[in-house]
C-alpha cells in the first residue's frame, strides 16, 4: 500500500512529460513562409485534359496562359515535414480585411530542419492583387505527428 503512491505519482509524472511533448508538437507551426508570389507567364502553356461532348475519354486542352502561387517555406523546427497543406490568400485591401480569393494546396515534400522549399500551385484564371500572403494551415512530419492551424475564412 506505501508503494501505490509514489508509482501513481511516477506514472503521472511520465503521462505528463509524453503528453507535453505530444501537445507542443501539435501546437507549433515549425514552417516560417515568405516570399510569397503571384505570377502570370504567356510564354508557358497549362496542359490539362477536358471532357470531349461526343466521348467519355479525357482529350488534351492546351490554355496559352500559365498563372502561379507561390511561397518559400523554411523549416525552423527539428523534424522533417512530409507534407504540408497551405493556402495562398489574395486581399482586395491593405488592410488584408476583404478576402478576394483563397487558393489551398497540398503538397507532399520533405523538408529537413533548416531547409527551405518553394511549393507552387498551377492554374487558371487565378485572380491577383497587391496585397496577398501565404499561409500553413496544417503539417505532417516524418514521426507521424501532425499540426493543425486555423483556415482562412472567406
Amino acid at each position: 500500500m506505501k508503494f501505490q503512491k509514489p508509482i501513481r505519482i511516477v506514472t503521472l509524472t511520465v503521462f505528463l512529460l509524453t503528453a507535453g511533448t505530444f501537445i507542443s508538437a501539435q501546437t507549433s507551426n515549425d514552417l516560417n513562409v515568405s516570399d510569397a508570389r503571384w505570377v502570370y507567364d504567356v510564354n508557358r502553356n497549362f496542359n490539362f485534359h477536358s471532357a470531349n461532348s461526343t466521348s467519355s475519354k479525357l482529350s488534351p486542352f492546351n490554355a496559352p496562359v500559365l498563372q502561379e502561387v507561390s511561397a518559400l517555406f523554411h523549416n525552423q523546427g527539428n523534424k522533417t515535414v512530409k507534407k504540408v497543406g497551405w493556402e495562398f490568400v489574395v486581399y482586395e485591401d491593405a488592410l488584408k480585411t476583404k478576402i478576394k480569393r483563397i487558393y489551398i494546396s497540398h503538397d507532399k515534400t520533405d523538408i529537413l530542419p533548416g531547409e527551405s522549399v518553394r511549393l507552387n500551385k498551377v492554374g487558371l484564371l487565378y485572380d491577383s492583387s497587391q496585397y496577398q500572403e501565404a499561409k500553413v494551415v496544417s503539417i505532417e512530419y516524418a514521426d507521424g505527428t501532425s499540426w493543425k492551424g486555423k483556415k482562412t475564412k472567406k
